[in-house]
């Protein structure tokens, strides 16, 4: 899968339009749209896209494990006090 493939992916993983994500790269409909067809995105874009790629990419429990570990003792308690919240707050 190139680039603009894995951006295409992403922009129907998100429900976003073709007008939403050539606005991301800040070009026209027209201009996203003939990436699509053309299956090639312009090299001053690849900071973009994968900028882009890196925000909205699943992280693994390793990533998550990580996160949590850099938390402080008050962040932890309110993360499991949000965790351990009834539903209907």
């Amino acid at each position: 899968m190139n680039l603009i493939e894995k951006i295409e992916a992403l922009r129907i993983q998100l429900g976003m339009t073709k007008t939403g994500m050539g606005a991301e790269f800040g070009v026209i409909f027209q201009n996203y749209n003939n990436w699509i067809a053309r299956s090639s995105l312009p090299k001053e874009h690849y900071e973009k896209a994968h900028e882009l790629l890196r925000r909205y990419e699943e992280k693994s429990p390793e990533d998550v494990e990580h996160l949590i570990s850099t938390l402080s003792k008050d962040q932890l308690d309110l993360l499991y006090a949000i965790i351990e919240a009834p539903a209907d707050l």
